[in-house]
């Protein structure tokens, strides 16, 4: 994973939290920790989710967790060294 994509995907996953946090700041602390468990086998694994239907690009996929749809894309040399 590049710096740039950790970057993006900490403000996003900031802004998460804190859109939960003006409900709840307990669950959202929970949800964050949720959420980065569910991605973190992506960095050893990053074929395990399915390829973004619309996109038809190996190097784009998506992982679905509860109703939050996260697209990464992996770097070409991953592709087909599963």
């Amino acid at each position: 994973m590049n710096g740039k994509f950790i970057t993006r995907a900490y403000y996003r996953l900031r802004e998460i939290k804190h859109f939960i946090s003006k409900h709840s700041p307990e669950w959202a602390t929970k949800f964050q920790n949720f959420l980065i468990s569910k991605v973190k086998p992506l960095s050893s694994h990053p074929q395990m989710e399915r390829i973004v239907p619309e996109k038809q690009d190996p190097s784009i996929r998506e992982l679905i967790v509860n109703h939050y749809r996260i697209i990464y894309k992996i770097d070409a040399a991953d592709i087909g060294n599963a």
